[in-house]
């Protein structure tokens, strides 16, 4: 193994046993607060509390800060502050910022030492998007506006030549019908070889 193998093995053992690979410290602290509106709990000293948390957690987690905050008429009431473990949603984070919108109580959640000491929001508008303008319609696609206006007219045509043809083939069926004035030849004609072969044969 070269030198600089060497050097580059050892400053990943180095970086990796420290957890700054995995994104993580050994030790973090976290701001630590806890709202209790209980007037027994604060004459016991169960009260609020404030002050600087150390998180202790397994060494293969990740730690984390929270904070649950509610806002009231613009007032900001922090409600929980502390250690929060592995949560795949706080990961790389450096703020605490709450993204949801119009929650009841708000949470955000963050990596690093004391990042719950200020709180952010953020409402994430990508969902609820509004336009005030009508919706542009898509065009139609050229095989569909020639299938609209050449079938009606092919249908038509069809029926036009088909109408023609009958009428044709019907008129020609048909002996063609005789004139009065042929009528009465055509009678006369018989009466005469009727008659004249009544009188010849005889």
């Amino acid at each position: 193994m070269g030198a600089a193998t060497k050097l580059a093995f050892g400053v990943f053992l180095i970086s990796f046993s420290s957890g700054a690979i995995l994104g993580r410290s050994e030790t973090q602290e976290c701001v630590h607060y806890n709202y209790n509106p209980n007037p027994a709990a604060i004459q016991e000293n169960r009260g609020n509390r404030s002050g600087i948390e150390t998180c202790a957690g397994e060494k293969d987690k990740r730690r984390h800060c929270f904070a649950t905050w509610r806002n009231v008429s613009g007032t900001v009431d922090i409600v929980k502050q502390g250690c929060w473990l592995d949560d795949t949603n706080c990961y790389d984070r450096t703020e605490c910022v709450e993204m949801k919108e119009s929650p009841d109580v708000f949470f955000c959640c963050c990596e690093g030492n004391m990042c719950n000491q200020k709180l952010f929001y953020t409402p994430d508008n990508t969902q609820a998007v509004q336009t005030t303008s009508n919706p542009v319609t898509p065009k139609p696609p050229l095989f569909t506006t020639l299938m609209y206006s050449l079938v009606p007219i092919i249908g038509i045509t069809a029926i036009i030549l088909f109408s023609f043809w009958m009428y044709r083939n019907h008129k020609l069926a048909y002996p063609p019908v005789l004139v009065p004035t042929q009528v009465r030849k055509y009678t006369a004609l018989m009466y005469k070889t009727l008659f004249s072969c009544k009188n010849s044969c005889s």
